[in-house]
C-alpha cells in the first residue's frame, strides 16, 4: 500500500516526520513550500508532487515558455504530479502542455 499526503501550505517542518513514519508521496503547494528545499530534507526518500501555478491570462506560447522555466528551476524530478487528473486547477489543455513541455525538457537531457 502507498501512502500519500496532502497539504495546501507550508509542510516543510513536517518532511522529516513523513519520511520517518513512511509516507511514499507529498502532495505539495508550490507556492507555499520550497520544493527545491523540500527536496533537499526529504533527501530521496519522499516523493515530491506538486502542479505549476500557472498565472491567467497568457497565451499557449507564453504558458509554454513559462512551464518550461518553471519545471528547469524546480527540477523535473520534483515537479511532475501534473497528469493526475484531480489535480486541483489544471485543465487537460494544460496538463497536456505539461506533458509536452515535459517532454522537450526530457529529450534535451537523454
Amino acid at each position: 500500500m502507498l501512502f500519500t499526503a496532502h497539504c495546501c501550505g507550508n509542510a516543510l517542518n513536517f518532511v522529516p516526520f513523513m519520511v520517518e513514519c513512511g509516507v511514499d508521496s507529498w502532495q505539495m503547494q508550490p507556492d507555499a513550500s520550497d520544493p527545491m528545499k523540500a527536496k533537499e530534507l526529504a533527501d530521496g526518500k519522499l516523493k515530491l508532487e506538486c502542479s505549476p501555478p500557472v498565472p491567467e491570462g497568457m497565451s499557449p506560447e507564453e504558458t509554454e515558455k513559462y512551464l518550461y522555466d518553471y519545471i528547469i528551476r524546480h527540477d523535473r524530478e520534483v515537479f511532475l504530479s501534473s497528469m493526475d487528473p484531480v489535480t486541483y486547477g489544471l485543465t487537460p489543455e494544460l496538463r497536456k502542455m505539461i506533458y509536452k513541455v515535459d517532454r522537450i525538457i526530457a529529450n534535451e537531457k537523454a
